[in-house]
């Protein structure tokens, strides 16, 4: 709390470094390196179980406004939502033949 009220109160360039520090980005990398991190970054995410990810950001969203029983009740609308995609199945059958998924958004 302190740290974000001496960011808004008194605001100025956040080096690098501190940024890391203060968890407002999970990764630093050489300005060289940004455009391929990027990248590959997306491609990761883009070929994940994007409708969990989107209920994923959906319930954090939702849970910041909320009590813990509305919470708690988007959370298992969003687990119904997912549990029944196809991707959910497929991951399931490539789980239990210990194979890598594959995930086509479904």
């Amino acid at each position: 709390m302190a740290a974000a009220k001496e960011l808004l109160l008194q605001p100025s360039t956040v080096p690098a470094a501190q940024a890391l520090e203060l968890g407002l980005v999970t990764e630093v990398v050489p300005a060289t390196e940004v455009a391929e991190r990027s990248r590959a970054l997306a491609v990761r995410l883009a070929a994940g179980p994007t409708v969990a990810y989107g209920a994923i950001r959906r319930s954090l969203a939702y849970s910041v406004g909320h009590g813990i029983d509305e919470s708690l009740d988007m959370e298992r609308q969003m687990m119904e939502l997912t549990g029944s995609t196809e991707d959910h199945r497929n991951a399931v059958a490539a789980f239990l033949g210990k194979q890598q998924p594959t995930f086509e958004g479904r």
